[in-house]
């Protein structure tokens, strides 16, 4: 049986290299939660490499979702209206 604490461990590990081997961070869309949140771990990973993080306008108005998105955009995550629009910003503040 897997110990939940040691997969926890290895995902935060995974998101932190991840984050660490991208030019940058998109999150298309995320759901607000108060601990265990695997995209608040990218994020922060990816700001603390340096990475540019980008975060897509939600296009709902789940409650969940809007929480997340202005979470990140306090975490210093820069905005985008579409994923098809985060790439060029992503591109441009990686130096790309």
């Amino acid at each position: 049986m897997h110990d939940p604490a040691q997969i926890a461990q290895r995902v935060a590990a995974r998101n932190r290299i991840i984050a660490g081997m991208s030019h940058a961070v998109i999150i298309p869309e995320a759901r607000f939660k108060q601990k265990g949140w695997g995209t608040a771990y990218q994020v922060e990973f990816g700001i603390r490499a340096g990475r540019p993080v980008i975060i897509v306008k939600p296009r709902t108005d789940e409650g969940d979702v809007l929480k997340a998105f202005d979470f990140f955009k306090s975490k210093g995550a820069h905005t985008a209206g579409s994923p098809e629009e985060a790439v060029q910003p992503a591109e441009k503040l990686a130096g790309i």
